[in-house]
C-alpha cells in the first residue's frame, strides 16, 4: 500500500492504519541491510573550477537513481543570490511516487554560475538539496547537504554564458520571450538594479491533473504589482480557472499611485477545466511587471513556461469559468448549465421517500384547508424560506471545510488516495441506506417534527427546514456532478448552486401556494417510492466501483484491496448498528 499517497491527505488516522497494514508485508520484501547508506548510493564531490563557476557532482550507484525535481543549490549566506543552475536532461520515468518524473544513473554534474566575489574571497559554502531511491523498492528522506568550494586566486571572470543556465522548477523548462535585463527601464538608475529574471523568477509545476503551482520568487528591495500580474493559456482543452490570490500590500508608488504590491515571494494555486484529459504538455503565459523599490521600474515582462501535465483520470472538469486567470471573463454557459441541474435535482428530491410524504401532507392540508389564498401564498414563501436558509447553512459548512484543507478545489482531492477511498465508503453507506440497510436522517427527522405542526410562519419554515434535512441522505444519485462543480469555484458561485437545489426542492410547494389547483396532481405516496429508492442505490455502488477503480491506479491492487476488505468493515458496522439501534 502506497502510505506516502495517503500521507498526502493529511489524516493522520488514514496514515497510521496504512502503516500498520502495510510495513510487515514491507520489512517481509525488503532487508533494511540490502541499502547502501545515502552517502554511498549518492556519492557527493565539488569543485569550483574558476571563480564564476562551481559544478556539484554525484556518483550514482548501480541500483540507484536521483530525482531531478528534488535538486536544489543554494548559497548557506542568504544575503547571496544564485542564478539558476545547470542540469542535463535526465531519463524520463513514470514514479509511483511523483508521477512521470527525470531521473538521473550513474553520474550527474550539476554547473552553478557564481556572482562576482571580492578577490579576497577564498572559499564559499553552498547547500546541496536531493533525494533519491533504489530499484529494490525504497526512497531515501530528502537530504540536505553543505559543502565547501575552495576557490581559484581572484582574476578575470569565467566565460560561462547566462543563456547555458534553465531553470529547474520540477518538470518545468522556461521559454524567455525577451533577454532577461533587456529593454528599457521606465525611471531611476538601472546600473545597481537586477536584470529581470533575478529580480522576479517565475516557476510553474503541475500539482495535479487539473491544478497548477505558480511561484513568483522577488527579490529582497523589489515589488511586482498585483494588477498588472496575468496568467494565460491557448493549449486546446485547457482553461485556466479564477485562482485565490494571496493578500497584497497597499503601496504608494510614484508612477501608479496607490496600489497593491507584492514584496515577498508567493505561491498561487491556479485550478484548471480540462476537457483534454491526457498527459501531455501545455505552454503557460505569463505577463507581470514590477520595480526596485525606491529605484527603477521595469517594462512589462512575459514569459512562457512549458508545464508537464499527468493525465486526468476521474478529474474531468464539467466546467469551464475563465480564459484569464487573473482577469476572468463574463461567466460562460457552463454556470448555467450547473445552476439549471440544480435546480432540476432539488425537483427530482420532491420524489424521494423521505420528502414526498411530507410534501404531499402539507400540499394537500394547505390546498383543502380553510385558510384563505393570502394564507396559503404566505405559508408556501415561509416554507421556501426554509429550505433555502437550510441549504444555505449546508453550503456555507462545506465551503469552511473546503477553505480550511482544500482550497485547491474537487479535483485536486480526488489525486489524494485516501480521499477517493473515503469516498468509496461514502457511496458504498449511501448505496446500503438507498437499500434499507440502514436509514439515516430518521432520527433527525423526529426531532424536528414538532416544530412543523404549529399552523404560522414558524411551521411552514421548519418544515422547510424538515425537508432538507431529510432529503439530505438522497441528493447524492441526482447532485454529484452540480455540487462536485460546486466545489471548484468561488465561494460565492458556489452557495448559488446550494441555493439552486434548494429552490427546485421548494419550488413544487411554492406554486402549489400560489395554485392550489396543482395539489390534486401531486403523485400518492406508496411502496413505488420504496421501489424507486432501492432502484437508486445501484447506481451509489457502481460510483464506488469506479472509485475503486481509480484508486486502484494510485495505490495498486494490494491498496485497492484493504480498502475493499475495509469497505466490508463499513457494511457490517452500517448493518449491526442499525439492528441494535433502539
Amino acid at each position: 500500500m502506497d502510505c506516502k499517497r495517503l500521507s498526502r491527505v493529511g489524516h493522520r488516522w488514514i496514515v497510521a492504519l496504512c502503516l500498520a497494514v502495510s510495513a510487515p508485508l514491507a520489512w517481509a520484501a525488503v532487508d533494511e541491510s540490502d541499502l547502501l547508506p545515502v552517502e554511498q548510493a549518492f556519492a557527493l564531490s565539488a569543485e569550483a573550477p574558476a571563480r564564476d563557476l562551481a559544478e556539484v557532482r554525484f556518483a550514482i550507484a548501480p541500483g540507484y537513481y536521483l530525482y531531478r525535481h528534488r535538486l536544489g543549490l543554494a548559497a548557506v549566506d542568504n544575503s547571496m543570490q544564485l542564478a539558476p543552475f545547470s542540469v542535463p536532461d535526465g531519463e524520463p520515468k513514470h514514479d509511483e511516487f511523483f508521477g512521470d518524473v527525470e531521473t538521473y544513473r550513474e553520474s550527474l554534474t550539476l554547473s552553478q554560475l557564481l556572482p562576482e566575489l571580492p578577490a579576497s574571497t577564498q572559499s564559499l559554502e553552498l547547500e546541496v538539496r536531493y533525494q533519491g531511491c533504489a530499484d529494490i523498492g525504497i526512497c531515501y528522506p530528502p537530504q540536505r547537504t553543505r559543502v565547501t568550494l575552495r576557490l581559484p586566486p581572484g582574476g578575470s571572470l569565467g566565460t560561462v554564458a547566462p543563456a547555458d543556465f534553465a531553470d529547474t522548477s520540477p518538470r518545468v523548462s522556461g521559454l524567455s520571450l525577451g533577454v532577461p535585463g533587456g529593454g528599457s527601464l521606465l525611471a531611476g538608475n538601472a546600473q545597481d538594479a537586477l536584470p529581470e529574471d533575478e529580480a522576479f523568477r517565475f516557476e510553474a509545476i503541475a500539482t495535479a491533473p487539473d491544478q497548477m503551482l505558480v511561484r513568483f520568487t522577488i527579490a529582497p528591495g523589489y515589488y511586482l504589482y498585483r494588477d498588472k500580474t496575468r496568467l494565460r493559456t491557448d493549449a486546446e482543452g485547457i482553461t485556466l480557472l479564477t485562482p485565490e490570490w494571496p493578500p497584497a500590500q497597499a503601496h504608494e508608488d510614484a508612477h501608479f499611485g496607490q496600489v497593491q504590491v507584492y514584496f515577498q515571494s508567493f505561491e498561487l494555486p491556479v485550478p484548471m477545466a480540462r476537457s483534454n484529459t491526457d498527459a501531455h504538455s501545455i505552454t503557460l503565459n505569463a505577463e507581470y511587471q514590477g520595480c526596485k523599490d525606491q529605484g527603477i521600474c521595469y517594462p512589462v515582462m512575459r514569459r512562457a513556461l512549458k508545464v508537464e501535465l499527468p493525465a486526468g483520470e476521474g478529474t474531468r472538469a464539467l466546467m469551464a469559468v475563465g480564459a484569464d486567470a487573473s482577469a476572468p471573463d463574463d461567466p460562460p454557459m457552463g454556470i448555467a448549465a450547473a445552476l439549471l441541474a440544480a435546480l432540476l435535482g432539488g425537483l427530482i428530491l420532491n420524489l424521494m421517500p423521505c420528502v414526498l410524504p411530507i410534501l404531499s401532507l402539507k400540499a394537500l392540508g394547505l390546498a383543502k384547508g380553510a385558510h384563505g389564498p393570502g394564507y396559503a401564498r404566505r405559508h408556501a414563501i415561509w416554507y421556501t424560506v426554509g429550505v433555502l436558509v437550510s441549504f444555505a447553512v449546508l453550503g456555507l459548512a462545506i465551503l469552511g471545510l473546503r477553505s480550511g484543507g482544500a482550497a485547491l478545489g474537487w479535483g485536486f482531492q480526488l489525486q489524494q488516495p485516501g480521499f477517493v477511498a473515503l469516498l468509496v465508503y461514502i457511496m458504498l453507506a449511501i448505496g446500503l441506506s438507498m437499500s434499507g440497510v440502514i436509514a439515516f436522517g430518521a432520527s433527525l427527522g423526529g426531532l424536528g417534527q414538532s416544530l412543523t405542526e404549529d399552523e404560522g410562519a414558524k411551521g411552514a419554515f421548519f418544515t422547510g427546514v424538515l425537508a432538507t434535512v431529510v432529503a439530505s441522505p438522497c441528493t447524492a444519485p441526482f447532485m454529484g456532478g452540480a455540487l462536485a462543480y460546486a466545489m471548484a469555484q468561488p465561494p460565492m458561485l458556489a452557495l448559488a448552486i446550494f441555493l439552486s437545489l434548494g429552490l427546485g426542492l421548494a419550488l413544487p410547494f411554492l406554486l402549489i401556494g400560489f395554485i392550489p389547483g396543482l395539489a390534486d396532481r401531486l403523485p400518492r405516496p406508496g411502496a413505488w417510492m420504496e421501489t424507486l429508492k432501492q432502484a437508486l442505490a445501484f447506481p451509489m455502488y457502481l460510483t464506488g466501483v469506479w472509485l475503486l477503480w481509480v484508486l486502484g491506479h494510485q495505490v495498486g491492487m494490494d491498496g485497492a484491496g484493504a480498502v475493499l476488505a475495509g469497505g466490508v468493515a463499513v457494511a457490517m458496522a452500517l448493518w449491526w448498528f442499525e439492528r441494535h439501534r433502539e
